[in-house]
């Protein structure tokens, strides 16, 4: 029997350049900065290649562009030794949380990673 792949996995959203170069300024951000939406854990690559990514694909293309805006970047503990960059968000919060709230109602059929619930989302930078 083979054993089935795992991937580290994550459902999130990729920030346009103009931001991700304000944070790289502001914040000390990298390229891989990003608006996580759902950690996964790991998760076999036939679920990801399956029926999980065609489920998202469909609910985020009911959804239209959201009109996000940085409102608010930091590094913790300091900028001399950043270690965890962070961005405020304003803007279309309310499609962003409904967004969330749909992929969540998603996830619950599939076996991955549970979290317990939040109201919103992370920025992530993976370093």
């Amino acid at each position: 029997m083979v054993a089935e792949v795992k991937i580290r996995s994550f459902l999130a959203i990729e920030l346009p350049d103009e931001i991700k170069e304000l944070l790289r300024r502001e914040a000390g951000a990298t390229e891989n900065i990003h608006i996580t939406l759902r950690f996964l854990g790991e998760v076999e690559e036939t679920i990801l290649s399956g029926d999980l990514s065609r489920q998202v694909a469909a609910t985020v293309s009911h959804y239209p562009t959201l009109q996000l805006a940085v409102e608010g970047a930091g590094v913790f503990p300091d900028l001399g030794r950043p270690r965890v960059s962070w961005i405020g968000l304003g803007g279309d919060l309310p499609t962003l949380s409904g967004l969330h709230a749909e992929i969540e109602k998603i996830l619950i059929s599939f076996p991955i990673h549970r979290e317990p619930p939040r109201r919103s989302c992370l920025c992530t930078d993976l370093a």
